[in-house]
């Protein structure tokens, strides 16, 4: 069996399928290589796919987006938590040290 090169992402799938789409349209339904099945299996196909590569492509963006300022909003609580337990702390352990020290 010869070997074929398959598309490995969703770009060149959609490309592919395209492809195919346009040579379905634009040669002879004789001398298709596919069959008349697979050929309007394809037509209603080829648009719901780019779509849902596009809202893949959008979601994607914005979970970027969000994640950024959620690492942001996580470094800020951090810092604010760690100064705030720093002078909880010393208000806890001041009165204590004094005793200690008296």
């Amino acid at each position: 069996m010869p070997y074929r090169r398959l598309p490995n992402t969703s770009q060149a799938r959609l490309r592919a399928l395209k492809a195919a789409l346009e040579q379905t349209q634009t040669q002879d339904p004789t001398n298709l290589r596919v069959s008349p099945k697979t050929a309007l299996e394809l037509v209603s196909f080829v648009p719901i796919y780019e779509q849902t590569l596009q809202q893949y492509v959008a979601c994607r963006e914005k979970q970027t987006e969000v994640s950024k300022s959620v690492t942001e909003a996580g470094k800020v609580a951090r810092t604010s938590f760690r100064s705030l337990t720093c002078v909880w702390l010393e208000e806890r352990l001041s009165p204590r040290r004094a005793k200690c020290w008296v």
